[in-house]
């Protein structure tokens, strides 16, 4: 699996992945179980990756992926190190058996950041590969990855390796400055905040040592969307604004007519539906695992989620 090198000077805390990763997580409660997830719950302590500056490459590389692997609760020795030249910034050899070949490009052999970030995404590969969790798509499995990753504690390390750069031109009279930023990985870094913020609210852990001020930003943006996905209706959480144009969508839901319907269609983008028949039902996602649920309206009442076991006070 290769493993790519995002470079942008724009669109970096944008969310375009965001559907894939819901999925992602969604797939992850249903097939590792509630209590699994919870047993992450620790993150990867930052101060695991630090060794003595003069440490080579490869020394940092194995310490690395055997601390990763720990906390994946891979086998012991199941990761083989090595550094080539290349294109890419690294890959993992898939196959039956250990041990995973990871190969890591030769240009990041003293830079401990990057190392980290890239063996979080390559080991995560063996630790879903092992169990049989993928997608059909193989770019939408690479998001899995770097979702598991983040989500399970490890893939926080990508936003200790980000990378700014600036480079300043001149046309005429004018002088103009170019930022870049580099990080590893398929999600922007809106998307690790994001998924980082999904990690926190589901297990109570926010033990991340993020040493550049550009992670730290891009891991707010993502806390800020998560935690408004956290209040939305029909949750009792929701503001008191939500909660009422949830009773208006309701209120003309239940009405009849063109009208009512057409109605409707113009509010098909908020995060629920609504259901007639003989009893009327709201459906929305579970704000944990996204597993969709389905309550009669007009009442208060805890709904259990059955993919991830999650109580949630709800004022339907």
């Amino acid at each position: 699996m290769n493993h790519p090198w995002n470079d942008t000077d724009n669109q970096s805390v944008n969310f375009p992945n965001r559907a894939v990763i819901r999925a992602s997580i969604k797939l992850l409660y249903k097939r590792l179980s509630r209590e699994t997830m919870q047993s992450f719950a620790d993150s990867l302590s930052a101060t695991e990756e630090l060794l003595p500056r003069n440490s080579d490459g490869l020394v940092v590389a194995r310490h690395l992926a055997n601390k990763i692997t720990r906390h994946l609760r891979l086998p012991e020795g199941c990761i083989h190190i090595r550094f080539q030249e290349m294109d890419n910034p690294g890959y993992v050899e898939l196959g039956s058996n250990c041990p995973y070949q990871v190969t890591l490009n030769s240009k990041y052999r003293n830079d401990k950041h990057r190392i980290a970030a890239i063996l979080a995404h390559e080991i995560t590969h063996v630790f879903l590969h092992r169990r049989g969790i993928r997608f059909g798509d193989e770019f939408e499995n690479e998001i899995l990855t770097d979702t598991t990753s983040t989500y399970l504690g490890v893939g926080w390390l990508t936003l200790n390796a980000i990378r700014v750069t600036m480079d300043q031109y001149t046309s005429g009279d004018a002088s103009y400055r170019h930022t870049k930023t580099e990080w590893p990985g398929y999600l922007t870094l809106g998307e690790f905040g994001y998924v980082l913020a999904k990690r926190s609210i589901a297990l109570g852990n926010r033990a991340y040592n993020i040493q550049s001020d550009e992670g730290r930003d891009v891991a707010q943006t993502g806390f800020r969307l998560a935690i408004r996905e956290a209040r939305n209706a029909p949750l009792s959480s929701c503001d008191r604004f939500r909660f009422i144009r949830y009773c208006w969508d309701r209120h003309w839901r239940q009405g009849k007519g063109a009208a009512a319907k057409n109605l409707m269609a113009q509010i098909a983008r908020r995060t629920y539906q609504f259901e007639s028949g003989k009893t009327s039902n709201v459906v929305f996602e579970c704000p944990i695992c996204f597993q969709l649920l389905r309550l009669p309206t007009s009442q208060r009442l805890q709904a259990n989620c059955p993919n991830c076991a999650t109580i949630l006070l709800c004022r339907t």
